[in-house]
C-alpha cells in the first residue's frame, strides 16, 4: 500500500469513525490524536486483521477508540502496559469495563509479553509505549512473525531524532505515515478536541508546534510499517542498528550527559542541520 492509497481508503472509513469517535470518551491528553487512529482504523480494514495488540495504555484514551473498533468488528483485543503502579492504572481500567468482552488487560514488559499473544490469527501492533529505540526494536522483533501484518509506531514525527530518521532509511517510501501533508490536510479538523484539550495542560501546543517551537510535522505520528516480503537481512541490519543505539543509551556516560541537558543540545542541532 502505497501513502496515496493509504489518503484515499481513509476517505472511505471517515464517516464510521467519527461515529466510533462520538460515542467514546473526551480526549484525554498524550492520548493517540484522532486522524492517526483513524489511520490505524483503515489499515485495520484494509488488511483484513484478527488481532489487535496495543503496547502502552496510559489512561486508556485510544485503548478505548480500538476496543470499540474491535467490538464492532469481532476481532480480539489485547492491551499492554507495563507500569502497573501508575496513577493512570485505575483511570483506563474504569474506561475499559464495559469492553471486558472484546479488550484484555494486560501488565508487565511487552518485550515478554507480546510474543505470548501471537498466535496463528493475523495481527496488527500499536506501540506506544515504550518510546524511541526500545519501541522500534519491539516492533522489528514482531515483523519477524510471519502473522503479524502491520506495525504502528506512535511518537514517530520528523524531529524524532532517534526514531523517524532510521524508519525513512530501513523502509522509505514504503513507510505510511500520519502527518503526511496530504492526510493532514484531509484529516487534521477530526483533532480539533485533541488540541482543545491538550493546551489545558502543555502551553504551546499547536499544528506544526511544540512548546512553541516550530516542528515539521502536525502532531506525534503514527508510522506503519506493512509486513509485506520484508527483507530478513535488512531487518537483521536494523535491529543490529538500534542494539548499538540501546548500548549507547544505556551506557553511564550517556546517562551522565542526560542529567546535564546536553542530550537536548544535540537534539536542537539535529533539528537544525536537518
Amino acid at each position: 500500500m502505497k501513502q496515496s492509497e493509504l489518503n484515499n481508503k481513509a476517505s472511505s472509513y471517515v464517516d464510521s469513525y467519527e461515529v466510533i469517535k462520538s460515542l467514546s470518551s473526551t480526549f484525554e491528553p498524550k492520548g493517540i490524536f484522532h486522524s492517526e487512529l483513524l489511520m490505524a482504523y483503515t489499515l485495520i480494514k484494509e488488511l483484513g486483521v484478527e488481532k489487535v495488540i496495543e503496547s502502552g495504555r496510559a489512561r486508556g484514551q485510544s485503548t478505548e477508540i480500538i476496543a470499540r473498533i474491535c467490538q464492532q468488528d469481532g476481532l480480539e483485543f489485547h492491551s499492554i502496559e507495563y507500569d502497573d503502579k501508575s496513577p493512570d492504572v485505575a483511570v483506563a481500567e474504569k474506561r475499559l469495563a464495559p469492553y471486558k468482552d472484546v479488550c484484555t488487560l494486560h501488565y508487565g514488559d511487552g518485550f515478554e509479553l507480546m510474543p505470548k499473544l501471537l498466535d496463528g490469527k493475523d495481527t496488527l501492533i500499536i506501540i506506544d509505549g515504550p518510546k524511541g529505540v526500545w519501541a522500534q526494536k519491539l516492533g522489528l522483533l514482531m515483523l519477524k512473525k510471519e502473522n503479524v501484518k502491520a506495525v504502528l509506531f506512535h511518537d514517530t514525527h520528523r524531529d524524532a531524532y532517534d526514531s523517524r530518521p532510521r524508519l525513512e532509511r530501513y523502509f522509505g517510501r514504503h513507510l505510511l505515515v500520519s502527518d503526511d501533508y496530504e492526510y493532514v490536510d484531509a484529516f487534521s479538523y477530526l483533532d480539533d478536541v485533541c488540541w482543545q484539550e491538550t493546551n489545558k495542560f502543555f502551553d504551546g501546543y499547536a499544528p506544526y508546534k511544540r512548546y512553541n517551537t516550530i516542528m515539521r510535522s502536525y502532531a506525534g505520528t503514527l508510522s506503519c510499517v506493512i509486513n509485506n516480503n520484508i527483507d530478513e537481512t535488512m531487518l537483521d541490519n536494523y535491529i543490529n542498528d538500534i542494539n548499538r543505539s540501546i548500548l549507547v543509551k544505556e551506557s553511564l556516560l550517556f546517562r551522565l550527559a542526560n542529567k546535564i541537558n546536553l542530550i537536548s543540545m544535540i537534539k536542537n542541532l539535529h533539528w537544525k542541520l536537518t
